[in-house]
């Protein structure tokens, strides 16, 4: 399973060497026998578009101002689903830019936040095939959880309940593109004991702020009861004159 630190794009150097960014985002670069790669990505609402890695960075930076109008085009469409914004946009800009899929390689993988369970967010196998990305998209939607610095005291519950059928779903897009799902589970099952330490600090930090919540709740209802009981008191007071 691959990590979500760098994402990959099979292509003419499929899995090569050690990847890492280059000094342009959007640049990935693979080293090989002495010679260095590069392939171009976007992530646009989790879904990584790359193209093929080749050796002039020229070339791939070029293929990062295709990907990077497609991206563009994506999000600054109003009308239509998710699926249909994205294809839309693919077949646009290939045909505005005189150019194809097949020339620059694409391929898609999809993002799953998971930095609360396992430490970090993971990728989907990578798909060729555009129809097969959007559609192991949508399936992925519903294991989208908050992100950002609050968010373990809203995620946690969600992901707690949530965990073994986002691994269901997240092992099934290996086993249909043929990888090994055994692997897969025991590589996933890896990580998510690498990450129990931290899992758990996020859980007492949560159940502590459940616990904050719940005690200002109480609080305030004593406060209202104590208040009605001082009303009642007065009224009775004044009747009685």
């Amino acid at each position: 399973l691959a990590r979500c630190d760098v994402p990959e794009a099979r292509g003419t150097a499929d899995r090569v060497g050690a990847q890492k960014r280059k000094g342009v985002r959007g640049i990935c670069q693979q080293s090989h026998r002495g010679k260095s790669w590069y392939a171009a990505v976007v992530c646009v609402d989790y879904l990584y578009i790359c193209s093929r890695y080749i050796l002039d960075l020229t070339e791939a930076l070029d293929n990062l101002v295709v990907l990077t109008d497609i991206k563009l085009r994506i999000g600054s469409a109003e009308q239509g689903s998710f699926e249909e914004r994205v294809q839309a946009a693919i077949s646009g800009v290939l045909d505005e830019h005189g150019s194809c899929s097949g020339k620059l390689g694409m391929t898609f993988r999809i993002k799953a936040r998971m930095k609360y369970w396992i430490g970090s967010c993971m990728l989907s196998p990578v798909y060729h095939d555009l129809d097969s990305a959007l559609k192991a998209w949508r399936g992925m939607e519903r294991f989208r959880w908050p992100s950002g610095r609050h968010a373990a005291r809203f995620a946690l519950g969600k992901l707690f309940s949530e965990w073994p059928g986002f691994q269901r779903a997240f092992l099934d897009m290996y086993r249909e593109l043929g990888h090994d799902e055994e692997a897969c589970s025991s590589h996933l099952a890896l990580l998510e004991e690498r990450a129990r330490p931290n899992r758990e600090r996020h859980i007492e930090f949560w159940n502590r702020q459940v616990m904050a919540s719940e005690e200002l709740v109480q609080r305030g209802l004593r406060k209202r009861g104590a208040a009605s009981e001082h009303s009642s008191a007065r009224l009775g007071t004044w009747e009685e004159r």
